[in-house]
């Protein structure tokens, strides 16, 4: 028997998640589950949101006692019935980085894994060049005195790793032809093409992550390219002197300095 197919969109912390998957979400043949992962339902409940957000299942169905990949089946079952494909942002923070959720990450897309047995698993990655991605997350309050740079980058550079393979989107591509990577992101997961989106995207907020309009990104009122952030020249250093930065970079087509747009 065929396996029905899902879509996963990932993406580490502050690499432009909430914006794309926005503008993804916009469409109407869309249905988009945000920053869902299997140890994480405490927090981001795909139940949940497939209730409040698109009505999908009942408010006993919400709140009663299905598994994780049971609950998956039943929303991608609703989905399909409704006409709509399901796309579930994932919670790759948790699989790369962790910190402050949990100390020691399993450097594997294990949202993907749960999910293979059942579903046939489109994937597709967005990425961040480092340096802007790090001053971002570092900047956070609930990272402060949690992560490391060098602990960062490990996370980073394996994820990059998985991003080769699934296939991946640069989000400073997105900001510079956003309605040509967003076809291409729509095409490498098999959904249709809204091109309405792009006048969409700001009434949706069906979406987590930076929804208070803490970063540069989430108080855009148009998708434009974003100044990279420019750091002192020690700091620097130590991204030069990491190979782990150094091998993402390669991996992921970054140039090795950020250079001002």
């Amino acid at each position: 028997m065929n396996k029905p197919p899902i879509r996963i969109l990932s993406n580490l912390a502050r690499a432009g998640g909430t914006l794309v998957s926005r503008c993804l979400g916009a469409m109407d043949s869309i249905v988009l589950l945000s920053e869902i992962h299997p140890v994480g339902t405490q927090i981001f409940n795909p139940l949940a949101q497939a209730h409040d957000w698109y009505d999908l299942v009942t408010s006993d169905e919400a709140g009663g006692q299905l598994d994780f990949i049971d609950a998956l089946q039943l929303i991608e079952q609703r989905c399909r019935a409704s006409g709509r494909m399901l796309v579930i942002r994932d919670w790759a923070h948790l699989d790369f980085i962790g910190r402050p959720f949990i100390k020691s990450p399993a450097y594997r897309l294990q949202l993907t894994e749960a999910l293979e047995a059942g579903f046939n698993v489109l994937q597709f990655a967005l990425v961040r060049h480092p340096v802007d991605q790090w001053v971002s997350t570092s900047s956070l309050n609930i990272m402060q005195g949690q992560l490391e740079l060098d602990t960062f980058l490990t996370g980073y550079r394996r994820f990059a790793e998985q991003a080769v393979k699934t296939g991946f989107m640069r989000f400073e591509d997105f900001t510079r032809e956003p309605r040509e990577q967003m076809h291409r992101l729509c095409q490498h997961l098999e959904t249709d093409f809204d091109p309405g989106f792009i006048d969409q995207w700001q009434e949706n907020t069906r979406v987590t992550g930076d929804v208070s309009k803490t970063s540069r990104g989430s108080r855009m009122n148009e998708i434009r390219p974003l100044q990279q952030h420019t750091v002192g020249d020690s700091l620097m250093a130590r991204f030069r002197n990491n190979s782990d930065y150094r091998q993402a970079i390669e991996l992921l087509g970054y140039p090795a300095l950020p250079t001002v747009t």
